[in-house]
């Protein structure tokens, strides 16, 4: 006997389409049951979908949020669904791409610093919600024979992150993070600043790096060797200190393992 329902994929897909339109009337057979009843249906399930995602992307965005107001906030968080509905059940993950979709989203291009804010919140949510792992200690480097330390490649926690700018994202952050945001963003410094994001014990933690130890911990991430990174950091500032660098990777509680190829 053939059947009245699509197949389960075809209705999946269609229904998903559904979700990114306000528009769209109810996917196959269920905009058949009942008609003007079933419609209204969808349409509040497909708004109580809509709200859940904006105030997810909200939770998971809150500077970014703030600094547009909500409003805005919401249009562009109802944009950015259009395309990217969430792939997991677990809302904190939701807008990996987000601030990618913000550098291309033209009504809010002329807040250049905006998209580099979203990065910086996307990485903190991946630092807060990272697994624990065992940390390395600076003592690890002892171990290593002297001929060999420029061949040492670092091994990060899950929870660090780099995130470079030419806006002074870092300070942005911060200054939600107070009592006066008003006030700390009116004082604003001027230029770029890089952010290094760690968690080295339970709470997540945001310091600026200056230029060389930025380019230092780039490498580093990158996978090069520690030779090679302590170079091109100081290639790119005169005032680079190798071994404040170090120190700071591991009393950030960034470095998880060291490993010397042979």
């Amino acid at each position: 006997m053939p059947t009245l329902l699509p197949d389960w994929p075809e209705l999946q897909g269609a229904f998903v389409a559904a979700l990114r339109d306000p528009a769209a009337p109810p996917p196959g057979a269920i905009g058949k049951t009942g008609a003007a009843p079933s419609a209204k249906r969808f349409s509040v399930y497909r708004n109580n979908v809509a709200v859940s995602l904006i105030d997810a992307l909200a939770a998971n965005f809150p500077v970014t949020a703030a600094l547009i107001g909500e409003e805005p906030f919401a249009a562009l968080a109802r944009s950015f669904m259009a395309s990217h509905l969430p792939e997991t059940p677990m809302l904190m993950d939701y807008g990996q791409e987000f601030a990618g979709f913000i550098t291309g989203f033209d009504p809010l291009a002329h807040l250049g610093f905006l998209a580099d804010v979203a990065r910086l919140e996307r990485v903190w949510n991946t630092a807060y919600n990272a697994a624990d792992l065992n940390l390395a200690s600076i003592e690890t480097l002892s171990d290593i024979a002297p001929d060999a330390l420029e061949r040492t490649v670092f091994e990060f926690h899950p929870a660090a992150g780099l995130v470079r700018s030419a806006h002074p994202i870092a300070s942005i952050w911060f200054a939600h993070q107070g009592s006066d945001t008003e006030a700390a963003l009116k004082s604003l410094p001027q230029g770029g600043e890089d952010a290094w994001i760690t968690r080295p014990v339970a709470d997540v933690q945001i310091r600026r790096l200056p230029a060389g130890a930025a380019v230092f911990v780039e490498r580093l991430l990158a996978g090069d060797p520690l030779g090679d990174a302590a170079e091109a950091a100081a290639d790119a500032d005169d005032a680079f200190d190798a071994a404040a660098a170090i120190g700071g990777l591991f009393e950030s509680g960034a470095v998880s393992d060291l490993t010397c190829p042979t």
